[in-house]
């Protein structure tokens, strides 16, 4: 009987205790959403994922031992992801992206975001790292992957794997940072409380005379707190300027752009700065950023340079096209645009002076489809000039961003083109600021292309509809000049010419041939970031003036005969061409004016225009 009292007594303690401690632990343990990509929901704008055919997945966010060092001592039970759409997934947490999944688990992710709790907590140590993501078979025209709009990038903010291969980084390619996030439980109060995460600090680059400016930073509060205010200061060229108490007003979950009046910038420097501390609480070590800022007093115009990689044996080449012509509407004088046949293998379109550009890719590995704009590191992710083909919103913020910069340069084209011959003479003029460029760092560039080029050769047609041609737009040509730019005759106060000539081959249409001229830095192929674009413009072939040969000797007479051109002479050949310098058959013509090649069969060429 005693001990079955006793026994009793023990289990009615246990009973009590129970919830006693599943309540201290309600009190007493700490639970946020902690990662790269911001609070927001995803979007069919941004999501991404191979639609050209059925494939299995994988993709990941990799978190080094620094950016988790302030939760040293606290557990990762889960992670939470977003998606586009339902699907069955085996959702996963590794020491890196390659290693062995230390927890991984089946689940059903429903559309929007989901949270997925490990059945064992992984431990935040003081020198380690976390990859965490998911994998899952992605069906054919499906874009599931949920990405954050662009804003925010990090480095290791996206890595994907395809069939099942080596995980590969993307954030440069893709610029945004993949919608996945730890879930992190701890009990120490203070790793919790005032953690604002600084995504980035940015200023204008280029600061015009008379002209305002600030800073803004961008940042997420990760904390069960508010953050009501942030202390930064500022140095400006290795003087201090100024030190500001920011409100920030940012409760947990939120994001915000936090902007701060810059004064003092009224030259060229390196502008310093410090945030100190969130609510009053120093920080045991300042975050710092720093920026280069140009002072400048004149600028002209920009048109944007717009270079694309993608081949006809790339599948997906096309989809590219698409999302580059979606994001052209409202840029259409603003933007120039040339198509390189190269970095997937080569096609019939491939030109050796793009070969010469490959260099931009970083590395042997090249892709496409691709592009550059005015051969710059963009901001965010981008380490080389060359980036993976976005969504068309994207594009267009990169074409503003360009467009917010000031252009240094201004370029003009002019020429002389006779259809007969096929010469193009070309006129290029311009000028430089030089307070901010090098002439001896300045080459110009000329390149011809082709629109409207019909092929059949094309890969992927089976996914375009029609399925059985495709036209090829923007296709170069050929270089006028050097494929990588040749020097100017310089003047004074920075004006420069180049004058440079052609032959255009005889299978290209005159209507559809534009001229792209570009003035831009020298090929560093040792620092790639050292290639800006100056400038750029374009001019169609048929809006140049048209030069003709001197004519005829009286012995050669050309007379209309029923809609023909007839000679008074023997000929080996007779090329009509009409004011667009296309290439007619001498029947049925069209009334209108002609110009018209004759060879007769003593070998004499002469040149005449002829009225119908």
């Amino acid at each position: 009987m005693r001990k079955t009292l006793l026994l009793t007594l023990t289990l009615l303690l246990l009973s009590l205790a129970i919830p006693q401690m599943g309540q201290a632990r309600q009190t007493d343990d700490y639970t946020i959403f902690y990662g790269y990509c911001a609070f927001e929901e995803p979007s069919p704008k941004t999501a991404i994922g191979y639609e050209s055919e059925p494939s299995h997945l994988g993709v990941a966010a990799y978190y080094e031992s620094d950016f988790l060092k302030p939760f040293v001592g606290d557990q990762v039970i889960g992670i939470r992801v977003a998606v586009l759409k339902d699907v069955s997934a085996s959702v996963f947490i590794k020491k890196n992206v390659e290693g062995t999944p230390l927890q991984q688990k089946e689940v059903h992710l429903k559309k929007g975001w989901n949270e997925v709790l490990f059945d064992t907590p992984q431990p935040i140590t003081q020198d380690g790292s976390y990859a965490i993501g998911y994998e899952f078979d992605n069906a054919k025209e499906v874009n599931i992957i949920g990405v954050q709009s662009f804003g925010r990038a990090h480095e290791h903010g996206i890595y994907l794997s395809q069939y099942g291969g080596k995980y590969l980084k993307y954030s440069s390619g893709y610029g945004s940072n993949l919608m996945v996030q730890m879930i992190v439980r701890g009990r120490q109060r203070e790793h919790f409380i005032n953690k604002l995460y600084v995504n980035k600090v940015t200023t204008q680059e280029y600061v015009k005379a008379g002209e305002s400016s600030s800073l803004t930073i961008d940042a997420t509060n990760y904390g069960v707190n508010s953050v009501d205010y942030i202390d930064v200061s500022y140095s400006f060229a290795g003087e201090h300027v100024d030190k500001l108490q920011l409100p920030v007003n940012l409760k947990p979950g939120q994001t915000a752009a936090i902007e701060m009046p810059l004064k003092g910038l009224v030259k060229t420097g390196l502008l310093h700065t410090e945030i100190t501390s969130f609510n009053g609480t120093q920080l045991p070590t300042p975050l710092t950023y720093e920026q280069m800022v140009y002072y400048y007093t004149k600028s002209y115009p920009r048109v944007i340079l717009q270079e694309q990689f993608g081949t006809e044996r790339s599948r997906i080449t096309p989809y590219a096209q698409t999302d580059l012509n979606y994001a052209l509407p409202g840029y259409e004088d603003k933007v120039v645009w040339i198509q390189h046949h190269v970095g997937f293998n080569e096609d019939k379109f491939t030109i050796p002076g793009s070969r010469d550009l490959l260099f931009f890719y970083g590395n042997p590995a090249t892709y496409c489809p691709a592009m550059m704009l005015n051969r710059r590191v963009m901001k965010g992710p981008y380490t080389v000039p060359t980036f993976a083909v976005p969504w068309s919103e994207r594009i267009q913020e990169l074409y503003n961003e360009e467009l917010e910069r000031p252009a240094f340069a201004e370029i003009a084209l002019d020429g002389e083109y006779n259809p007969a011959t096929r010469k193009l003479d070309i006129k290029i003029s311009g000028n430089i600021a030089t307070d901010q460029i090098d002439p001896n760092n300045c080459v110009v560039s000329v390149a011809v292309i082709e629109n409207n080029i019909y092929s059949t050769t094309q890969e992927g047609l089976e996914d375009v509809p029609g399925g059985e041609g495709y036209i090829q737009q923007h296709t170069i040509r050929s270089f006028a000049t050097e494929a990588l730019g040749s020097a100017p005759q310089w003047g004074e106060d920075g004006h420069f010419t180049y004058h440079g000539s052609t032959v255009l081959d005889n299978s290209w249409k005159d209507n559809e041939v534009n001229i792209i001229a570009f003035v831009h830095k020298k090929a560093n192929k040792v620092n790639l970031s050292d290639n800006e674009v100056y400038n750029a413009t374009k001019r169609a072939l048929s809006a140049l003036p048209t030069s003709l040969s001197p004519v005829i000797s009286s012995d050669i007479i050309l007379h209309v005969d029923r809609d023909r051109i007839v000679c008074s002479v023997p000929t080996r050949q007779i090329q009509i061409y009409d004011m667009w310098g296309r290439l007619h058959v001498n029947y049925d013509l069209d009334p209108g004016h002609y110009i018209v090649l004759v060879q007769t069969e003593d070998g004499v060429e002469r040149i005449v225009k002829v009225t119908i």
